[in-house]
Formats: structure tokens, sequence, C-alpha cells
């Protein structure tokens, strides 16, 4: 229940849950850009689809059959999921646990990797880490805040197999992590209010 409060409270609460949102605002949105990003690029490697109804043409008879007999050279220290398999273990999981709750959590993107679309070494994917990577660019000048990768291929593999979101695809996922950030602070302003 919330308790009548004066304008001067209500003032506070607000600016209180404001200014904790605001914070960390970049990084948030960064982060929520990335992890959007890893969905649609872990689905479309995977054959299916991402939220917008992109996929990728699957790969060629003839390639499957090349990374059959050279595997894709797998850091799996820099991937995405080997980062996850890290985490799970730091968690108490074992090798195995682990590795089993990544392929669950991710797919089947790191367990079948010949047949996997976009992913050579786990380089491109890792990249879009929103935990970050060194191949990431996150850069904000002003009002602008630039995200992308830094990986060599990236640009030939864009041109073949689209992983960019388009404007219309960035636009959407800002919208609903604004929305997010708009329903956490709504949230933050009502346990504000709520204090004695």
């Amino acid at each position: 229940m919330v308790r009548a409060k004066n304008k001067q409270q209500v003032s506070e609460a607000v600016e209180h849950a404001v200014l904790n949102a605001l914070d960390d605002i970049e990084d948030r949105i960064a982060e929520g850009v990335f992890d959007r990003w890893t969905k649609a690029f872990v689905a479309k490697s995977e054959g299916g689809e991402d939220e917008f109804g992109n996929s990728w043409p699957p790969l060629s008879d003839r390639t499957v059959k090349k990374k059959r007999r050279n595997p894709p050279n797998l850091d799996h220290r820099n991937t995405l999921g080997g980062r996850l398999i890290r985490d799970l273990m730091r968690n108490g999981l074992s090798r195995e646990q682990a590795g089993a709750k990544a392929v669950a959590i991710l797919g089947s993107t790191f367990a079948t990797p010949s047949e996997v679309i976009n992913v050579d070494n786990g380089e491109l994917i890792a990249s879009l880490d929103p935990r970050g990577n060194e191949n990431q660019i996150r850069e904000q000048s002003g009002d602008a805040i630039a995200l992308g990768t830094e990986v060599d291929h990236a640009g030939p593999v864009n041109a073949r197999r689209r992983f960019l979101p388009t404007a219309d695809e960035a636009v959407d996922w800002l919208y609903d992590i604004a929305t997010e950030l708009r329903d956490e602070i709504e949230g933050d302003i009502l346990l504000e209010l709520r204090k004695p």
C-alpha cells in the first residue's frame, strides 16, 4: 500500500529512481542491444529465424563436409559458449554440467560446429557478448552511442549473411530497452513511495 506522501517526498522518490536508472544508461543500452544481437545471431546460426523473421541460407553440403573434415577452430575460452561454461563452473557446476547447461541456454551452436552458419572460429559471435569483449565497439560521444564489432571479417560476413540490424530493427530494440528501463523506473518509484 502506498501511503500519501507530500510533493517533496514524491519528487525525491522520482529523482532517486530516475538517477539510478540514468547512472549507467549507456552500459544498459549497450548490454540490451548486444543481448538481442547475440540471440538473433544464435537463432540464425542454427538455421532458425530472429525475432524479425530474418534467417540465413543453410550451408551448402560442400561447406558442411569441409567443416566436418576440418572442424572449426573454436577457441572455447573466447567464445560466448566458452565464457558461459567458465561462469557456470565458477558457480559450482562440473565441466560436464556446465557444458550441458551452456548448450541448453545457447542451443546447439557450440555443440555441432560443422553445421552452424556464420561461426568459424567463434570470434565474431563472441564480439557480440553483452558482457563485453576485446573486439567489441562500445563508444559514447555526446548523445550518440556506437556499438559494433572490430572483427576483421565482419564486413564480408555481413555482406553475405547480414547480421547487423537494420535501422528499423535497431529502433525496435531501443524501444524495447527504453520500455524495460521505464518499467524499472516506475517500479523503483513505487518502492521508494512504499518506504515508511
